[in-house]
């Protein structure tokens, strides 16, 4: 992945962070739990568009649009709390992207969509809303990368170096 859209250290990724709204809580959650913090920025801005109050129609709350019996499950007493919000939808994502072997996509379907439905259609579920979730996380994450990528490399990359010049 980092092939493709480059590694950003970790100061570039801070830097990129603090422009995102609830910035500072999304890196404590994503290190706690050992998750990129620019794919929960993402996944944020997909679910909630940053909107601690957001509902969904199905009843998914708060900014990582928790579902209340998940949140239950994994001790959140507000869904509506940033803090608690991030730190178990980080939690769970973490437990996803172990579940799926790291595997992006896979984690981010069952994100949206439930474990049990990447396990029934063995991969990404043919539901559209679940590949537009996923789509729609991938390329604010990569936007995200980038961005950050490019704080930290402002000439691009350098060819000459690439092929040992």
């Amino acid at each position: 992945f980092e092939l493709f859209i480059g590694a950003a250290d970790d100061d570039a990724v801070r830097d990129r962070m603090q422009l995102v709204p609830y910035g500072g809580l999304i890196v404590s959650a994503a290190e706690r739990h050992g998750v990129d913090p620019l794919l929960v920025a993402a996944i944020v801005q997909a679910e909630s568009s940053f909107d601690t109050e957001a509902v969904s129609p199905r009843g998914a709350l708060g900014l990582m649009q928790m579902m209340p019996t998940t949140a239950e499950q994994l001790g959140v007493a507000d869904a509506y709390d940033p803090s608690q919000n991030l730190d178990a939808g980080v939690s769970y994502l973490a437990y996803l992207l172990r579940r799926f072997d790291d595997d992006l996509v896979l984690a981010l379907a069952g994100y949206n969509a439930g474990p049990g439905a990447v396990d029934r259609f063995g991969g990404l579920p043919p539901f559209r809303e679940t590949r537009g979730f996923t789509n729609g996380v991938l390329r604010v994450y990569i936007a995200h990368h980038r961005a950050a990528w490019a704080a930290v490399n402002p000439g691009g990359l350098d060819f000459a170096v690439l092929a040992g010049g």
